[in-house]
């Protein structure tokens, strides 16, 4: 291995290791939010960093220029993606008591099996609704309107402006209520205005 080979992979190491160091803790704490596992996303951000500290290894790809933001984008990825494939995996499923005793005791105010599929059809189509946004508008979406995110998180989170923030979320609800209303299932969700998160 060559000087320049070996200082290269140094200074490499160094960077994804400040990067964990000064980020790690805030994006495990997002992740987790998203996926709601804990080991899942330890999972996930392992994955992360190998797949950044390969990236800015390679020579021959296009340069990453900001190193947070990449490493952001590339944890909300994967989060996203092992989301879709667990929705897929496990279908539409819902809570139901096991312990008789409670059961008996609970008066049935769930709703018929006919609403219930109604509700079940419009929850997935406003799922495919939104994976159907573009990249960012989706993010910004579901890490405002999904997780709660505030504006300046969001926009810290993906390395974009907070009126870059404000403009896909724009985008997305009007795009959302457009597809909604078209459905006929546009009570479904309440769209609010993108800033009164």
């Amino acid at each position: 291995m060559t000087t320049a080979n070996s200082d290269n992979k140094d200074r490499t190491a160094e960077l994804v290791s400040e990067l964990i160091r000064t980020h790690g803790p805030r994006l495990e704490r997002l992740i987790t939010k998203i996926v709601r596992d804990a080991d899942a996303a330890q999972h996930i951000l392992q994955e992360t960093y190998l797949h950044l500290y390969t990236r800015l290894r390679d020579v021959s790809a296009t340069p990453v220029v900001n190193a947070k933001a990449y490493l952001f984008n590339a944890a909300f990825t994967n989060a996203f993606d092992q989301l879709r494939a667990r929705k897929r995996r496990e279908g539409a499923g819902l809570g139901v008591v096991t312990d008789e005793a409670a059961a008996t005791n609970i008066p049935d105010r769930s709703p018929g099996p006919q609403k219930i599929a109604l509700v079940q059809e419009a929850m997935q189509q406003l799922s495919d609704l939104v994976d159907a946004l573009p990249r960012k508008q989706r993010r910004v979406f579901v890490l405002g309107k999904v997780h709660g995110l505030a504006r300046r998180d969001i926009a810290a989170d993906l390395g974009i402006s907070e009126v870059a923030v404000d403009k896909a979320m724009t985008r997305a609800l009007a795009t959302l209520r457009i597809r909604l209303a078209e459905l006929g299932i546009e009570s479904v969700l309440a769209l609010e205005d993108p800033l009164g998160q």
